[in-house]
């Protein structure tokens, strides 16, 4: 994809928050009350495809992220095939 300008892959890392629950014991309904106990390093990947530059984006970009269009009152929305 860089040969035609875009980026799609990019590394998250940080350190996330590890959780034991305060009553010693889990639930099988995943319901339990818990208290942070540590942290532990984490990365991970993420794939988007975005043009590299943003003058190659869409109508549809902004810097706050892509947006969804609205179709106009009365107009089906598009539906992904």
């Amino acid at each position: 994809m860089s040969t035609y300008g875009y980026v799609e892959e990019y590394f998250l890392e940080g350190d996330a928050t590890t959780y034991r629950p305060i009553d010693g014991e889990s639930r099988v309904d995943g319901r339990w009350t818990a208290e942070p106990s540590g942290s532990l390093p984490f990365r991970t990947r993420m794939v988007v495809r975005c043009p590299s530059t943003r003058r190659r984006s869409t109508a549809l970009s902004s810097s706050r992220g892509t947006t969804s269009p609205r179709a106009p009152t009365g107009t089906p929305s598009a539906r992904p095939r």
